[in-house]
């Protein structure tokens, strides 16, 4: 789930362009294979599982994505299934 607090008029596309980065894994995007996130932590709600998914998400988010940075990243589980959420907010 990505969440943006800003007020650019690309907000869309900025939301989906995120979107896309934190939902690709690493290495499988074309020719651009430093792009996405591991699938060691994908899905993992481990205390460590989850500080590197947030480093991950920071770190992949402001290397492809220069409009945003990300402000936070909060964690929900339904039970079954831990499902980060990343608020993203205007580059500076």
């Amino acid at each position: 789930m990505i969440e943006y607090q800003g007020d650019s008029k690309e907000a869309a596309d900025i939301i989906d362009c995120v979107g896309t980065i934190v939902s690709t894994p690493y290495g499988t995007m074309p020719y651009m294979r430093d792009m996405g996130i591991s699938s060691d932590v994908i899905g993992s709600s481990t205390p460590a599982a989850q500080e590197q998914l947030f480093n991950e998400v920071v770190e992949q988010v402001d290397d492809w994505e220069d409009r945003a940075t990300v402000s936070e990243v909060t964690f929900e589980t339904d039970g079954k299934h831990t499902i980060p959420k990343v608020v993203i907010a205007d580059a500076e």
